[in-house]
């Protein structure tokens, strides 16, 4: 493992889209909160280069100068990873975030983790932000979501960092040192466990994975189609 710089100059943020106009306008209101000077800030949303309905709703809210659109080139596989890896590819950040279509991270999350990061060894690549369900009095199934979030994030991923074993990443919301990523040669396009194969090839690697006091608001699935889709995607 080579050591990363600690003080993160930039801060750069990855929003893998796909067929997510209707929610892109709610999206683009959330990122603006963030508290990160501007000057040092750059969102990214990747959206597939056929996705033209995703692009013009996003160019539609009139981006301020610090986020654009970033196309993927129109390939295989069409997967969230490739996305990430091709923007981690045009990221200026020393920091990288992860957001997702539904996300409404804490607007202090950015400042607090590069805040951490500089007081944290090289050796911590990634910080997991706790994630919240916060639509749960909706329906049934948005409260057995809750539920499982709460145990992952408020108790097992807890106990693994108390205990010293490997803390797996829980999608979004998780500030990377971007050399890091670089070292480990970021995501595996073609695997449908992005995530842990991440955590996994983070800690080969002699890389730790700590916990960031911050939440980020997600909305669970509305009914069981949609669950069945995403859990089987």
């Amino acid at each position: 493992m080579t050591g990363c710089r600690s003080t993160p100059r930039w801060c750069s943020v990855l929003v893998p889209l796909c067929r997510e106009a209707a929610v892109a306008p709610q999206l683009v209101e959330a990122l603006k909160l963030l508290d990160s000077p501007l000057q040092r800030l750059e969102i990214r949303f990747i959206v597939e280069e056929d996705d033209i309905a995703t692009r013009e709703a996003l160019e539609a809210t009139g981006l301020p100068a610090h986020m654009s659109v970033l196309a993927a080139p129109d390939g295989m596989p069409r997967t969230k990873p490739l996305a990430l890896t091709i923007g981690l590819i045009k990221a200026r950040g020393d920091l990288i975030a992860v957001f997702g279509a539904e996300n409404r991270p804490d607007p202090r999350q950015l400042r607090l983790a590069a805040n951490l990061i500089m007081r944290l060894p090289p050796e911590v690549a990634c910080l997991q932000v706790r994630l919240v369900i916060d639509n749960c009095d909706d329906r049934f199934l948005a409260r057995l979501f809750a539920l499982e979030y709460a145990a992952l994030f408020d108790v097992v991923n807890a106990g693994l960092i108390r205990t010293g074993l490997l803390n797996m990443l829980g999608g979004t919301s998780n500030p990377f040192r971007t050399a890091a990523l670089h070292e480990i040669g970021g995501w595996d396009a073609w695997n449908v466990t992005k995530d842990a194969d991440l955590a996994f090839r983070l800690a080969r690697h002699g890389y730790g994975i700590l916990d960031l006091p911050s939440d980020t608001l997600e909305e669970a699935p509305p009914d069981l189609p949609i669950w069945f889709r995403q859990r089987l995607r």
